[in-house]
């Protein structure tokens, strides 16, 4: 017994310190673990964008289309109606079709479009006509545009038919019913509209 308490007493820091550190894998794992669950709940409760660029001939609720819009269309459709008239088309949209994937509401959402738009070769050299690049903001306008789990809205960002050639990209930001913020989505980042007619040989 005494040669065991002289051992105890020789290796106690040690098994104190094995003690510690025991403690501390036995916390940092609990807290990891509880973190994970954490998670997963979350994932079951998240909301999840899934994007779908489509070109329509009609679209119904045109009163959303603002402002930039329509005079970035109507620059061009006059631009290309006085240069080349018969390049001019058919008036389009570009609708961004938003399916919410997750499973929380999305109860407020926002696109934020930029354009490149490019004159193309017979328009910068016979005419000195540049391109340019503008940027607008189509937001959530209200409780009819909420999105359920397994809905979907159209909203269109664009008038077509007007550009030689356009770029168009696009982020989002949405917020669920819980609050939580997001800016990920899955789906078409892009869209590139090109008039053929508009691009004559130079000559």
């Amino acid at each position: 017994m005494d040669a065991f308490l002289e051992w105890l007493k020789h290796y106690y820091p040690l098994l104190n310190w094995l003690t510690v550190i025991l403690i501390a894998f036995y916390v940092y794992y609990t807290i990891k673990t509880f973190r994970e669950i954490k998670r997963q709940t979350d994932l079951q409760y998240e909301a999840f964008l899934v994007v779908a660029s489509l070109k329509e001939d009609e679209f119904s609720e045109k009163e959303v289309i603002n402002e930039p819009i329509q005079k970035l269309y109507n620059k061009w459709r006059d631009i290309i109606t006085k240069h080349i008239p018969d390049a001019i088309q058919a008036e389009s949209y570009l609708v961004l079709e938003l399916a919410n994937k997750g499973k929380s509401d999305i109860i407020y959402w926002e696109i934020n479009v930029n354009v490149s738009v490019s004159p193309g070769g017979y328009l910068e050299t016979k005419y000195n006509i540049s391109g340019e690049n503008k940027n607008w903001s189509i937001k959530y306008g209200g409780h009819k545009e909420n999105i359920s789990p397994n809905n979907r809205i159209k909203v269109p960002i664009a008038i077509l038919g007007a550009f030689p050639s356009a770029e168009f990209t696009w982020e989002l930001k949405y917020i669920d019913t819980r609050d939580v913020k997001y800016q990920r989505f899955a789906g078409d980042n892009s869209y590139k509209d090109i008039n053929l007619l508009a691009s004559p040989n130079v000559t």
